[in-house]
């Protein structure tokens, strides 16, 4: 994406769309392009923090594992978001760019994915926790991990230690509520009675 620009998504020929009407999609195009990049950026450093925390306790965890499955009717299990901390002064943005992409990950986009969350509260968490000035530099050292260029604790080192522990702690009791489960099924060893309590 950071090699797409306006000009590659709408062209003029032979004074078609007119001078004016070209400008204003280009201006469009543009503050649309700005707002994706920082979005996806964030939601990449959220994605890196979950990814290098994994790589503690194994190679290749599934993210449902360390986030939880995604909720549906018939699934109500706890997912890792219930167990972070509220924020008591969370970072405001500081621009009109920053606001969209802050209301986007914390509202969600318009339209819903079978394959992902409407928002994103983990990548909410992180920028109202340090702010987009921070975030993005976490992003130029997200992507250095991504392309193999540095370690996950390398990673890691590098972000804001509070945000990387709230994130563990909040793994860490998702994995509780699992082992509570597992629990209450060892001492219900009749499948007849498995309607597991909620841990939320």
């Amino acid at each position: 994406m950071n090699s797409l620009t306006p000009e590659r998504v709408f062209q003029q020929f032979r004074e078609e769309p007119t001078e004016e009407t070209y400008q204003l999609l280009l201006s469009r195009t543009q503050k649309n392009l700005e707002v994706a990049k920082l979005y996806l950026g964030t939601k990449l450093v959220s994605i890196g923090i979950i990814e290098a925390l994994s790589m503690r306790l194994g190679q290749d965890i599934p993210v449902s594992t360390m986030m939880g499955e995604l909720p549906t009717q018939e699934n109500d299990a706890p997912a890792l978001d219930d167990f972070l901390p509220e924020i008591q002064n969370p970072k405001k943005p500081e621009s009109e760019l920053e606001r969209e992409v802050l209301e986007v990950l914390s509202e969600g986009r318009n339209r819903e994915s079978p394959y992902d969350l409407k928002n994103s509260p983990i990548a909410t968490f992180i920028v109202q926790s340090i702010g987009f000035d921070e975030m993005r530099q976490l992003i130029k050292v997200a992507k250095e991990f991504f392309m193999g260029n540095i370690s996950g604790s390398e990673f890691l080192a590098q972000c804001n230690p509070d945000v990387v522990s709230a994130i563990a702690f909040g793994v860490r009791r998702l994995f509780e509520t699992r082992a509570d489960r597992f629990r209450w099924i060892e001492s219900n060893p009749n499948p007849n009675s498995w309607v597991l309590p909620n841990n939320n």
